[in-house]
């Protein structure tokens, strides 16, 4: 694990072209040193404001920064900190961390700064998870929740059950203390009720909770006959030619994707092959394909020349959880077309897309919206593991109780319980999972 006594730097932002760069310093002691060798002052400036100063190398001026000081404890880590805002480019933050490293610290390590952080109680590990999965989200609602866990979501609620759990063993092992006769004992009734409400707290985290693909990106496939356009279309959204367009059918065979941002919704797209009965291997192959990306898709764009509506019709059974949307494409070379489809469009015009999009964009923030007014918690697997551990402990503990009514038994279960909570919110002493959750962190953070 890592040296907590060592100070250490990082670059806390992506490395590369860019406007700034911000790099990061923590560490136990006074930090008076490293800004003296940075800046050739000798005083710390004033904690939480920042400062402009120029920063220095053996050779001279590296950069003119704007450095912020942190004095532990009230800094990201707990420790005293250093936060200097460089410009942007790989050589000038390089050469200020070159500086620190040469003045008695060393390179962080992946995910050390929020470690330090986790073991000064400035966040318990959820938490800790939280900080990581914002920054690997990839929807909103990911974000939304993880931000959400960060502020203390989910930590309150199991806080607030683990407190339940604990205030009831202490009774249990309080009563256990005396006899018969000196003092008036609580009435099981009242161990069953608390141990009911306990148990309706965590059925409740669970029912409310979403944790299962949560991360996955909504899909969208586009499906139709060959020749109906599907390429055209998919290559118009992305915004270059990513799936070969020709006159003759067949022409694509294989599941092409594209990862894109839609209206502030990122989505993955798909091009699939042309439904139809051929002989062909390698093209029963790709259709074979399309059917199963049909299965796992969320929206589903059917593209035809005709009547689309009628094709969803024969479809439909295939995904029935999905949202179909029937496309009439090529407009452009029709005087009259059928209005048997949500849009009309022509790929060659581009006439109509922008609506498609405008409209898709807004089912995909609905079904977003619609999981925020399910759920209130996000979970991952390590924490789902735990809570239903908890879940059938206390379970366990109320059905013992209810047979026997021996506070002995009711202690031991319900301190078997507070260990799953115990490892939900900061294991500190299992290594193992320190090290899975924090060397999943980038270097800097």
């Amino acid at each position: 694990m890592y040296n907590l006594k060592d100070n250490i730097v990082a670059l806390a932002t992506i490395p590369g072209k860019g406007a700034l760069n911000v790099v990061r310093v923590s560490g136990p002691n006074q930090l008076s040193l490293i800004f003296k060798l940075l800046t050739t002052k000798k005083r710390l400036p004033r904690p939480n404001f920042s400062h402009p100063h120029y920063v220095y190398s053996k050779k001279g001026v590296v950069d003119q920064c704007i450095i912020t000081y942190y004095k532990g404890p009230k800094s990201y880590t707990g420790e005293n900190m250093l936060e200097l805002s460089t410009h942007g480019g790989c050589v000038i933050a390089n050469q200020i961390i070159e500086v620190v490293i040469n003045s008695n610290a060393r390179l962080a390590f992946p995910g050390e700064f929020t470690y330090r952080a986790f073991i000064n109680n400035k966040i318990n590990l959820i938490q800790a998870e939280a900080i990581n999965g914002a920054i690997h989200s990839e929807n909103s609602l990911d974000s939304h929740y993880q931000i959400n866990n960060l502020k203390g979501g989910l930590s309150d609620i199991i806080e607030n059950i683990y407190k339940k759990i604990k205030n009831l063993l202490v009774l249990a092992e309080h009563e256990l203390d005396f006899m018969e006769g000196e003092i008036t004992f609580t009435k099981s009734n009242e161990y069953l009720k608390r141990l009911a409400l306990i148990t309706k707290k965590i059925d409740g985290v669970i029912k409310f909770s979403c944790y299962e693909n949560y991360k996955d990106l909504p899909r969208v496939v586009i499906v139709g006959r060959p020749n109906a356009g599907k390429s055209s279309l998919f290559n118009n959204i992305v915004g270059y030619n990513r799936a070969i367009v020709t006159d003759i059918k067949g022409t694509t065979r294989d599941v092409i994707e594209a990862k894109l941002n839609l209206n502030g919704n990122n989505i993955v797209l798909m091009d699939t092959a042309g439904m139809r009965t051929t002989k062909d291997k390698i093209e029963k192959l790709g259709i074979k394909k399309t059917t199963g990306e049909i299965e796992l898709a969320d929206f589903i764009l059917v593209v035809d020349e005709e009547k689309p509506k009628e094709i969803i019709k024969t479809m439909k059974k295939t995904n029935p959880r999905a949202e179909w949307i029937g496309v009439l494409n090529k407009i452009d070379l029709k005087k009259k077309f059928s209005l048997q489809s949500d849009f009309q469009i022509s790929c060659t015009k581009n006439s109509g897309i922008e609506k498609l999009l405008t409209v898709l964009s807004t089912k995909i923030t609905g079904a977003y919206k619609k999981n925020y007014k399910n759920n209130r918690y996000l979970i991952n697997e390590r924490q789902l593991v735990l809570i239903k551990q908890t879940q059938g402990l206390v379970k366990e503990a109320r059905q013992s109780y209810k047979t026997n009514k021996d506070l002995v038994i009711l202690s031991f279960n319900l301190r078997r319980a507070l260990m799953g909570l115990d490892d939900m919110l900061g294991p500190t002493e299992n290594r193992d999972i320190l090290n899975e959750i924090f060397g999943g962190f980038c270097v800097g953070k």
